[in-house]
């Protein structure tokens, strides 16, 4: 695990640019450089998952599993303001049109997706012999019940829009 952690660090340093003496740089919030810092913290999150998935054997194996530990919520709350300020940002460039459009393509768009993951755990769970009462189905194709899903993450998101 502490071997997917050091990959991660030097793909984030990969042709990273130093500002030298001027603290702040404005192409350092553009679109492309906070997506790549949303995907870092994506991966993050996915490493986070993972842990619970594998046994670790090795001190390698431990070390990163300690990492991500350590990490925790400050993952998502970091991928968090760097999703915040791409839609404050698009918010301030593109006005009440966009502001207008957040109930159909953001939280519809994310509802969907999440949706469709919701249905493909559902169907691998029912498969498995799980079983879920029809409240509790319904009210995870929003958040606020679970399937074994993170619920909790979706619904703050929706809230959040």
């Amino acid at each position: 695990m502490l071997i997917f952690y050091i990959a991660l660090f030097c793909l984030a340093l990969w042709q990273m640019k130093f500002s030298g003496k001027q603290f702040f740089r404005e192409e350092s919030f553009s679109r492309d450089v906070t997506d790549s810092i949303k995907g870092i913290f994506i991966w993050l999150v996915f490493f986070s998952h993972f842990k619970g998935y594998v046994t670790y054997t090795t001190q390698l194996d431990l070390a990163g599993k300690k990492i991500s530990t350590l990490l925790g919520q400050l993952i998502v709350a970091c991928f968090l303001f760097y999703s915040g300020y791409g839609v404050s940002e698009a918010i301030k460039r593109k006005g009440t049109p966009y502001v207008k459009s957040i109930p159909k393509k953001r939280v519809l768009g994310t509802l969907v997706k999440f949706d469709i993951a919701v249905f493909i755990y559902l169907i691998i769970s029912l498969a498995r012999g799980k079983n879920f009462d029809i409240k509790t189905i319904l009210l995870s194709l929003v958040g606020w019940e679970s399937v074994g899903n993170s619920n909790w993450y979706i619904f703050v998101i929706l809230c959040l829009y």
